[in-house]
């Protein structure tokens, strides 16, 4: 199951580590948006780059969040593993949270 995985791979790159989030926002659903950093580490592109992290497509993606899907793509690293990858927004229609 994907999700738990790319869950337990950003474990792993910040456990126990000083953590600083550039935020940009919120979405509609309140959550916070931004890049997340540990040092001079830009976790959301390694996470992307490992094929554990879909790129957020609505709006203008920063071209080098692309550049890492698409290698993560062309490598069938992580997720793209799969042969029918699911979108997020479409894996979270179809298992809701549980309150």
């Amino acid at each position: 199951m994907r999700p738990k995985a790319a869950r337990t791979a950003l474990s792993q790159k910040v456990r126990q580590q000083p953590l600083r989030i550039d935020a940009h926002g919120r979405d509609q659903y309140d959550r916070l948006l931004g890049v997340l950093w540990v040092g001079p580490r830009n976790i959301n592109q390694e996470m992307v780059a490992d094929g554990e992290a879909w790129v957020f497509d609505r709006g203008s993606p920063p071209a080098e969040l692309l550049k890492a899907e698409q290698a993560a793509r062309q490598a069938q690293r992580g997720l793209w593993s799969a042969a029918n990858p699911i979108r997020p927004a479409e894996w979270r229609m179809t298992h809701p949270r549980k309150p």
